[in-house]
């Protein structure tokens, strides 16, 4: 049995969080959340909102009958302002403080801005955000935003939907040997390749050259008057 996932000190569940964007279908999607059985499934709230006011509120009910805790994210938002306004936003639509931060600072790989990804992290946990930001694994960002209040750390493994992973096989030694239970840790990557077996099965995405957005340009919900949001530091 595992251990409870920890995020903020709140027990989660299981380990696995699932996004909700780019699903063919919401049958599909359900039975993508019922099958993972995640401690949490993700949702931006331009999704939301991108088909009006009705689709929104569909999609709402239909993540409400899974019964998942959510994590709202800033998908799609390049600029700290954007990023703060879509929290604000989505701290009201959803009523949780868990965020999952999105600063996206290049078009072509999405790679996350660091400067402003930072800035805003720094700002949404003095507003009581608990957030997890999406950043790259480098070592110096980690830091600073461990600094800046940031208990989770979301790291890239591969820009964003390029389905870039995968191995032939696994060659382990020392990592087995070295183990204080060596059969228990054998048993550990066994299990691990079977499930990298059974997503192989399943059918994985093409693998892409260049990454591609989960949530759409449309819809995003930002307007001339979103800075009173900032300006008076409320939430």
């Amino acid at each position: 049995m595992q251990d409870p996932l920890k995020l903020y000190g709140q027990s989660l569940s299981t380990h696995i969080l699932l996004g909700t964007a780019r699903y063919e279908s919401p049958k599909i999607l359900v039975g993508a959340i019922n099958a993972a059985d995640p401690a949490m499934v993700t949702v931006a709230l331009r999704k939301q909102i991108q088909g009006g006011l009705t689709a929104g509120q569909s999609f709402w009910e239909i993540l409400r009958t899974t019964n998942r805790p959510l994590l709202p994210n800033t998908a799609g938002c390049y600029t700290v302002k954007e990023a703060l306004n879509t929290a604000l936003m989505a701290r009201e639509v959803f009523e949780t403080d868990f965020l999952k931060l999105e600063v996206i600072g290049d078009d072509q790989n999405l790679q996350p801005d660091p400067f402003g990804l930072v800035e805003a992290a720094t700002e949404l946990v003095k507003r009581g955000f608990r957030v997890l930001p999406y950043c790259t694994d480098d070592l110096v960002l980690c830091r600073r935003l461990l600094d800046a209040g940031c208990e989770v750390l979301m790291p890239w493994a591969a820009p964003i939907g390029t389905g870039q992973w995968g191995f032939d096989g696994v060659l382990i030694n020392t990592a087995v040997s070295r183990a204080i239970d060596p059969a228990r840790m054998a048993a550990a990557f066994a299990s691990a390749t079977q499930a990298g077996r059974l997503g192989y099965l399943a059918g994985p995405m093409p693998v892409q050259d260049l990454p591609v957005a989960s949530t759409p340009e449309i819809g995003k919900p930002f307007w001339d008057d979103a800075s009173q949001f900032v300006s008076k530091g409320t939430a």
